[in-house]
């Protein structure tokens, strides 16, 4: 995803909207228009890559929204410090979630293999 050189804008209407050109260059990459938290910012992003970039902003409109109401700030700037302090946290605990889930998955792996071993070993005493 790369930003196109052109100054971000106040667009209060659009601030839930993401306005999407119908333009697809030959590498297949889409030129869009993403609006976070009344600023429109122009991107160009993979064909595949963009429901999810208009996705992400979508959620970081909302989460903005939510702590707008919740808070007496009123500044955008620290509503998306707030809102990127709050998705770098989830990450790193998802991403915490992910190794131990998956120290779990090797260590189950590690008893089905022990297992494997006592049988055939057991097998192939029998013959």
């Amino acid at each position: 995803m790369t930003e196109e050189s052109e100054t971000p804008r106040n667009n209060n209407a659009a601030y839930r909207k993401h306005k999407t050109k119908t333009s697809t260059n030959q590498m297949g990459e889409r030129s869009i228009r993403s609006t976070i938290a009344g600023r429109t910012y122009p991107l160009t992003v993979d064909a595949k890559e963009e429901p999810r970039v208009v996705r992400a902003a979508t959620l970081i409109n909302e989460r903005v929204q939510q702590l707008e109401s919740t808070y007496a700030v009123k500044d955008k700037q620290d509503l998306l410090a707030m809102t990127a302090l709050q998705f770098a946290s989830q990450y790193l605990e998802s991403q915490s979630k992910v190794v131990d889930d998956h120290e779990i998955l090797l260590a189950e792996l590690d008893k089905l293999e022990q297992m494997l071993d006592v049988h055939l070993a057991a097998s192939n005493t029998s013959v």
